[in-house]
């Protein structure tokens, strides 16, 4: 009688053991789950950042050629009519 207690205490240990072991593997499949989203989602954001990154770059460009043209309007402005060419 006792070895059959052992024994069954044993299959209770084993059977805790397994279950255990299956919610593990059911956590660790739905981290995966959430890392893989995560991946997903940061891979998103590298495109739309790379795209900004384009548009800010020409928007700089664009900024500068704007200044460069003003600061030329506004030197000319300072130096008055009678360095402009006449006609």
């Amino acid at each position: 009688m006792r070895a059959r207690r052992d024994m069954r205490e044993m299959n209770e240990k084993i059977n805790i053991m397994i279950d255990a072991q299956i919610r593990n593997d059911e956590r660790f499949a739905k981290s995966d789950e959430r890392f893989a989203k995560f991946d997903e989602r940061c891979a998103k954001y590298d495109l739309l950042f790379a795209k900004h990154e384009e548009r800010f770059k020409v928007l700089g460009e664009r900024t500068d050629q704007t200044l460069k043209i003003l600061m030329e309007l506004v030197s000319k402005r300072q130096n008055g009519p009678e360095n402009s060419p006449k006609h």
